[in-house]
C-alpha cells in the first residue's frame, strides 16, 4: 500500500470514528432526556463544545470521553462503536445489565424475555 493510500485509509477511519462518537453522544444525551446545555453543565464544559461534538466538528479528548461515559453509566467503547450496529449495541447493554444479576434472576429474565418476544411475534402476525 502506498503512502497516499495509507493516509486516505487513516483519514477515512478517523472520519468514521468521529461520526460514531458524535452520533453516540447525541443518542445517549437524548435517551437521558438532556439538552445540550444540561449535559454541558453536568460535564462542566461549554454548551458549544457539546454542539461541536455532536456535529462531528470536534474530536473529544480521552478525559471528555471518560466524563461522558461516566455521565451515562456506559463504557467509553460504547461511545466509539458505530451506532448503526444497533443490535450489537443492544447486546452490550443487555449483557451489562444481566451481569449484575444472580444466576436465578438471569434465568427469570430470560424466561420473561422469551415470553415478550413470543408475544411480539404473534402480535405482528395479527396486525
Amino acid at each position: 500500500m502506498s503512502g497516499e493510500n495509507k493516509r486516505n485509509c487513516v483519514e477515512e477511519s478517523q472520519e468514521k470514528l468521529i461520526e460514531s462518537i458524535s452520533k453516540n453522544i447525541s443518542k445517549w444525551r437524548k435517551r437521558n432526556e438532556l439538552t445540550q446545555a444540561q449535559l454541558a453543565e453536568k460535564l462542566n464544559i461549554e454548551t458549544e463544545t457539546i454542539s461541536r461534538l455532536e456535529r462531528g466538528k470536534h474530536l473529544p479528548s480521552l478525559v471528555t470521553l471518560h466524563k461522558i461515559a461516566d455521565q451515562f453509566s456506559i463504557s467509553i467503547a460504547e461511545l466509539l462503536v458505530d451506532p448503526t450496529l444497533v443490535f450489537e449495541n443492544d447486546i452490550i447493554i443487555i449483557a451489562r445489565m444481566l451481569s449484575e444479576l444472580s444466576l436465578e434472576d438471569r434465568e427469570f429474565v430470560f424466561k420473561l424475555f422469551e415470553q415478550i418476544c413470543t408475544y411480539q411475534k404473534t402480535r405482528k402476525i395479527i396486525d
